[in-house]
């Protein structure tokens, strides 16, 4: 699921298509990813996308989540070292939120890695959609709508 506007961008278990390594965005562009760690179907190590019932990588294969992140990152020649925030574990779901900040980039915009750690191909605080077998689990740690209004909210350019 990615959301994209002119300056900013938001990914939900999604990553750089490995076609896409080593292109250059034309101009630096804030970007909020939020990954699940046991994503079965988008790997947050990279490689092939799995859809049941499709081939093996017919759906392509993707950069890993820290390969991704370092790309925007030089995208946006972000200097400074990584802020991490780990989130206060208060949901009994078998997730935790670790999140990685990378401020000071170009032109005034940042890169934000969510880390599920342990979530799946799920909407933080959405529904169970299909199976936690078929998709991995829902974390209720944080609520992935009002964490990405707030992201576009705090990086519009007028």
């Amino acid at each position: 699921m990615i959301f994209l506007s002119l300056f900013t961008k938001i990914d939900v278990t999604a990553q750089m298509a490995a076609s896409q390594d080593g292109t250059v965005a034309s101009s630096p562009i804030s970007v909020l990813i939020v990954n699940g760690t046991n994503d079965p179907l988008v790997p947050y190590e990279g490689g092939c996308v799995t859809v049941p019932g499709f081939p093996n990588c017919s759906r392509g294969r993707v950069l890993s989540t820290e390969e991704t992140i370092d790309n925007f990152r030089g995208f946006n020649s972000c200097l400074n070292p990584a802020k991490i925030d780990a989130l206060l574990d208060d949901v009994q779901d078998d997730t935790s939120i670790e999140v990685v900040r990378y401020d000071g980039c170009e032109e005034g915009s940042e890169v934000v890695l969510v880390k599920v750690n342990g979530g799946g191909h799920t909407w933080p605080s959405g529904a169970q959609y299909l199976s936690a077998n078929i998709v991995g689990p829902v974390s209720r740690e944080i609520n992935a709508s009002e964490m990405i209004l707030d992201f576009f909210l705090s990086h519009s350019r007028n």
